[in-house]
Parts: C-alpha cells; sequence; structure tokens
C-alpha cells in the first residue's frame, strides 16, 4: 500500500511530463474504465485546484460517461473550493467539498487503516495478521 503522502510526492513528480492533455486523457479513459465495470459514479479523492479545473474541461467536453466527483486539498484551495463546491452535476461533474490529507501526522490515512482489517468501519474488526501483508514502505 502507498500512504496518500507518499503517493502525492510521486505524481506531482510524474505529472509534467505528462501534461495537462495527459491528464486528462487519464481522466477521460479512467471513467470509461469504471464505466465497464458497471459504477455509476467515480470519486477522484484527492485533487488540487489545477486539476480539478481540468476535470471541469473534460465534463464541459462531454468527456465523462458516468458522474465524477472531486474533493480537493482544503489547503490548497479554499476559496476554489467555496467557489465550485455543489450539489448539483454540471455535465456529470462536481465538487463535492473537500479533502484533508491527515496521514503525513498519522502515518496512515482512515482508507488506508480500514483497508487493512476483515470488515467495514463500525462493526468488531480483526486486523489482517501482519505475516498475509506485505511490509509497510516508509
Amino acid at each position: 500500500m502507498l500512504e496518500e503522502v507518499a503517493h502525492y510526492n510521486a505524481v506531482y513528480k510524474l505529472l509534467p511530463a505528462v501534461g495537462p492533455e495527459g491528464v486528462k486523457t487519464f481522466a477521460r479513459e479512467g471513467a470509461k474504465l469504471w464505466a465497464r465495470f458497471g459504477y455509476t459514479t467515480a470519486q477522484e479523492g484527492r485533487s488540487t485546484p489545477g486539476s480539478a479545473a481540468l476535470l471541469e474541461q473534460v465534463a464541459a467536453e462531454g468527456g465523462f460517461p458516468i458522474d465524477v466527483v472531486t474533493y480537493p486539498d482544503v489547503l490548497l484551495g479554499r476559496d476554489f473550493i467555496k467557489s465550485g463546491v455543489s450539489p448539483a452535476y454540471l455535465n456529470r461533474f462536481r465538487i463535492a467539498g473537500a479533502k484533508l490529507t491527515i496521514d503525513a501526522v498519522r502515518r496512515a490515512s482512515p482508507p488506508g487503516a480500514t483497508g487493512r482489517t476483515t470488515s467495514p468501519s463500525g462493526t468488531t474488526r480483526r486486523a489482517i495478521p501482519a505475516t498475509r501483508r506485505p511490509p509497510r514502505k516508509r
């Protein structure tokens, strides 16, 4: 499992080489892939104002076969979030709220922590034994 902060450090180094059109292609093709598996909504769990703007462009071009929601990072774009958040979709896209990434402090995000358990949150959970999961990279 690649924790969120580590993931974003890697992504921010790779995406400039792809450029805006490449990111838009990733978004279009990713939504098509989700649709092929029967999903009707995809979630971009932590965007930047710039990447959310690219998603808006894809939506305006009719590039999403399913609904797409995004949660921009609250530390990077409070004003962007305030001006763009909406309960309604426009061209199958909407800014649904904000994301706060906390694993830089806690060392594991809630989705990552629940990803290593045998049952959903709110129920009695049993951690998967360490021998059955790969070692965590730091």
